[in-house]
């Protein structure tokens, strides 16, 4: 789920909240998103990039490093 003080990133995407969660779910689907379960507070849970397509990314920034 997403904290309340994360709903000021979904504003700005001009997505509504379950519009936003569906595309999140739906990248956490095809991998290019990893969902951790925070441990403290099992409510809360942080998206990060998966592995591979931080590699990628970070590939490709070291490429085009200007």
């Amino acid at each position: 789920s997403i904290a309340p003080n994360d709903s000021i990133f979904i504003v700005g995407t001009g997505l509504s909240m379950s519009s936003a969660l569906r595309l999140v779910q739906r990248m956490i689907d095809a991998d290019l998103l990893v969902r951790q379960i925070d441990a403290d507070d099992r409510r809360r849970h942080y998206v990060y990039l998966s592995p591979e397509i931080e590699h990628r990314l970070l590939a490709f920034f070291a490429e085009h490093d200007e």
